[in-house]
């Protein structure tokens, strides 16, 4: 298994078994199965888990050895009233260079939350320099929109094979995290600021997975096809209601 295969299908595992998540369908028959007109066989697959507390995550894995590319994803969604962030980590070899992005999207306002920002994400400050000091990364370029749309402890880089293979344990502080804000809440965060966390995720989602502000979309329209990519974003964007 490649190196980033693993590191999205470990995530996949821990936080299925964590959470209690029950997926929609199997590894062996997927929620969806990916197809490209470049190829006759299956590129790759979407899985879909649920929670009962409205937890969705999805999985897009697609490996494309014609064009040099393996490229995994994990995106868990904590449930639409929830306070507690989204976690996301995806990895990719392309060609002859790793990428990696990790991150847990906020559900409310940092600028005006400093108590949120606090609890959900102080923590990340070690394992945040710690990615940075790994020798062989060096920073995505993003557009500033892209970033206006993650959290400020977002990694996002590219890197070698060994240090591609280093960032496995910053994901694992990462997780670990997250997975403690899911068990414990955020009980220092009382004040939501009047907002519809519901209504304000699915804007942030539709912001987030948009072709106009992320262009890897519109590489999954060229490879498999612009109803298969929209399939996609809208598996992303479902909320799941308790």
């Amino acid at each position: 298994m490649s190196i980033v295969k693993n590191l999205a299908l470990s995530t996949l595992d821990t936080i299925a078994r964590s959470c209690q998540l029950k997926e929609v369908g199997s590894a062996a028959e997927p929620h969806k199965t990916l197809r490209s007109p470049m190829s006759p066989e299956p590129v790759g697959a979407a899985r879909l888990f649920e929670g009962q507390q409205g937890e969705r995550m999805v999985y897009i894995g697609m490996t494309v050895p014609m064009i040099h590319l393996d490229s995994h994803m994990v995106f868990c969604f904590t449930g639409p009233e929830s306070v507690v962030p989204h976690f996301t980590v995806d990895a990719v070899h392309a060609g002859d260079h790793y990428a990696f992005h990790l991150d847990l999207i906020p559900r409310l306002d940092l600028a005006v939350n400093v108590a949120y920002m606090r609890c959900a994400y102080e923590a990340l400050n070690a394992p945040h320099a710690q990615a940075k000091a790994i020798p062989g990364l060096s920073p995505a370029q993003l557009a500033p929109m892209q970033l206006a749309v993650m959290s400020p402890w977002m990694l996002a880089h590219r890197a070698t094979e060994t240090s591609m293979d280093a960032v496995g344990q910053v994901c694992g502080s990462y997780l670990d995290h997250w997975l403690a804000l899911k068990k414990d809440g955020l009980r220092e965060v009382s004040d939501k600021l009047g907002q519809d966390l519901a209504k304000r995720d699915l804007w942030h989602r539709s912001v987030l997975f948009s072709p106009e502000v992320d262009p890897v979309w519109r590489q999954v329209e060229r490879l498999l096809g612009a109803p298969a990519s929209e399939d996609l974003r809208s598996l992303l964007m479902a909320q799941t209601r308790v």
